[in-house]
């Protein structure tokens, strides 16, 4: 819906004039079919308009309704919507001389030079800003049963509790296996399984095992690895080279079993 504020504009700063907007149901063809974009059903908004220096001040309160669904059980509502706003609209161009006016600030509403405001977008955006995220049907709505998809509030029911399932695991040294219960039909007694085999993953905790051994060893004093070397013969150092390694391989199989 368009107005005009150039009677406005000719009277002096301060001045005001009131404009009322309403329609229920709104006409798809009519002055206020950009508000259906937004969802409304119907409109009922009272405007002011007063004459500022930079051009006409609107101020005002809609109510509405929006078609909406509910965000438990989905039927459709009508959701009431109130907004307060106020804005500022710029003059290009004086009313009364016709004689270009300074440019307005970036992003500000403008009056083009017929000096006509359409109030729909400005509706619009205020309506939306206003509307809730999460309209519901009614308060203790109970939604829609997560299981089979029906309506609570129409057929209050429960499920029996579905078997828990739990991964399980065989390790060996070449591979892994996994076997999970994914699903479960009581009624029809049936199972579906998911298996996988991860391959040599012990194989990982091994190298893992070898890398700490040789970094232990690798941040000894030298001092210290000489002196031991030197105190043990040639065999029983490198029968407890061997040994060490031999725990550190197994270390982490232990820890996974």
């Amino acid at each position: 819906m368009k107005v005009s504020v150039a009677p406005l504009l000719k009277q002096p700063v301060g001045a005001q004039t009131d404009f009322k907007v309403t329609e229920s149901p709104i006409d798809p063809r009519g002055d206020n079919a950009g508000l259906i974009e937004a969802g409304v059903s119907s409109i009922d908004a009272d405007i002011v308009a007063t004459h500022t220096n930079p051009g006409a001040y609107l101020e005002g309160d809609a109510r509405a309704s929006l078609s909406q669904r509910c965000s438990r059980c989905l039927k459709p509502i009508e959701t009431p919507v109130r907004a307060r706003f106020a804005e500022q609209y710029y003059t290009t161009i004086d009313v009364l001389s016709g004689h270009a006016k300074e440019a307005a600030p970036p992003d500000a509403k403008t009056i083009a030079s017929d000096f006509r405001i359409d109030l729909t977008p400005l509706l619009r955006e205020e309506l939306i800003l206003a509307t809730p995220l999460a309209p519901v049907c009614r308060p203790d709505c109970r939604g829609l049963c997560p299981v089979c998809g029906r309506d609570q509030n129409d057929e209050p029911h429960q499920h029996e509790d579905e078997p828990a399932t739990q991964v399980a695991i065989r390790r060996t040294v070449a591979e892994d296996l996994y076997i999970f219960m994914p699903a479960f039909d009581p009624a029809d007694q049936t199972v579906s399984l998911q298996i996988t085999i991860n391959p040599l993953v012990n194989w990982i905790w091994v190298g893992f095992g070898v890398m700490a051994l040789g970094t232990g060893i690798a941040l000894l004093p030298e001092a210290t690895f000489a002196f031991a070397l030197a105190k043990m013969p040639g065999e029983a150092a490198t029968t407890a080279i061997v040994l060490l390694l031999m725990l550190g391989l197994a270390a982490p199989l232990r820890a996974q079993t």
